[in-house]
């Protein structure tokens, strides 16, 4: 959301944020309305898969708007101009930011909406944390009393190779 007060669009020594053309207004108010939507649908709060698929609506219309505003400035910069000076157009760091946000959004707002990945850990009201019975502890017990050290697969000194006689 603060991406619509970054530069969108920079021409020459001079920027324009999302919020002077009105279309960072707009990503603005879906990017709030993305973020309250999936926090009610995580939280479990009123229609749930409502929710998600708004927030997948809002997220869709962000993106749509990010590219199309991408795709103008960047016609905008590879137009030939009939002037005698050359100006420099590029695309600004929050339009960018913009549409990265947007993707994520939208990636991010299909894996709950197809509950990727299904997780083991309940979460919500009732939730407990305890391990299913299914899954044993793993035991550890000492060595019995009496019973021998463990042998060492090396070596030790006299120890060679068979029919060698130890000095001494």
């Amino acid at each position: 959301m603060l991406a619509a007060f970054m530069p969108w669009a920079t021409v020459g020594p001079f920027s324009a944020t999302g919020t002077d053309g009105g279309d960072g207004v707009l990503t603005l108010l879906a990017g709030i309305a993305v973020v309250v939507f999936g926090v009610l649908g995580l939280r479990g709060i009123g229609p749930k898969k409502l929710f998600e698929i708004l927030g997948l609506v809002f997220a869709a219309g962000i993106l749509l708007i990010g590219l199309y505003d991408t795709i103008n400035v960047g016609r905008a910069a590879n137009e030939p101009d009939d002037t005698v000076f050359e100006i420099d157009v590029n695309v600004g760091v929050g339009l960018i930011l913009t549409d990265i946000a947007a993707v994520v959004a939208l990636v991010g707002g299909f894996f709950v909406l197809l509950g990727i990945p299904k997780s083991s850990a309940a979460v919500g009201p009732g939730a407990t944390h305890e391990a299913p019975a299914s899954a044993a502890a793993p035991t550890w017990s000492p060595p019995a009393s009496g019973s021998a050290p463990p042998q060492s697969p090396m070596p030790g000194p006299g120890d060679g190779p068979p029919g060698r006689i130890p000095p001494g």
